[in-house]
């Protein structure tokens, strides 16, 4: 018994750590996809000297991926045992799909600024200028995918150790109630029924003898 009580403790904690490794990932990816991932320097559109896009701009999917993925972390701590593997295999995928998003950024940066080159220049081709180049934080975006797909790939190894989750929120059933209760319950309201009676009863000697001295006669014979 005490050798299993570690064991237990053990394998909540990796729960733990695989659903914060979710978390963690998930919300750094959303919070560096609102920053410039890639810059461009244009040198023949007056008035605009340099052109940057967001990733959430140059890939949408990312936050998408991202809410996924912290989805898929919550349900690895409620989830029972089929759910957990489930919820680990999303979240595995999820970061993976983050992650490779994030490299295709990296891989041909060009492609990411395109959008926002036309919408500033006006021109969908023949923009002078160096070739463009990813930002510092990329590097961040690709960090909280691989430890988000980290947490998922863990937690698919790990699942089939972990402790059910406790029912924490199951209502006590109602007590059933003794026999001496019903037994003292149905004594009273017969003793309480039979004073009512002879209450009644004795109201009616009373008018009785009252009618019986009215008409001159004597109640007591």
């Amino acid at each position: 018994m005490s050798g299993s009580a570690p064991g237990r403790a053990r394998s909540s904690r990796s729960r733990l750590t695989c659903a914060a490794a979710g978390l963690i990932g998930a919300g750094l990816l959303v919070a560096v996809s609102g920053r410039p991932w890639v810059t461009r320097v244009l040198t023949d559109v007056p008035g605009v000297p340099r052109v940057s896009a967001s990733g959430d701009a140059s890939v949408p999917a990312v936050p998408a991926l991202a809410l996924v993925a912290a989805a898929a972390a919550v349900a690895l701590l409620v989830s029972g045992r089929l759910g957990r593997h489930l919820a680990a295999a999303v979240l595995l995928l999820a970061g993976l799909a983050a992650a490779a998003t994030v490299l295709s950024v990296i891989a041909a940066p060009g492609d990411a600024v395109a959008g926002a080159v036309t919408a500033a220049s006006g021109r969908t081709a023949g923009v002078a200028g160096p070739p463009a180049g990813v930002t510092g934080w990329v590097w961040p975006a690709l960090a909280a995918a691989v430890l988000a797909a980290g947490g998922g790939g863990v937690g698919l190894l790990r699942a089939r150790t972990w402790p059910a989750p406790g029912r924490r929120f199951e209502s006590p059933r109602p007590a059933a109630p003794t026999a001496g209760g019903a037994g003292t319950t149905g004594s009273a309201g017969t003793a309480e029924g039979a004073q009512q009676a002879g209450h009644v009863r004795g109201q009616g000697d009373a008018i009785g003898a009252w009618d019986a001295l009215s008409r001159g006669e004597d109640p007591t014979r």
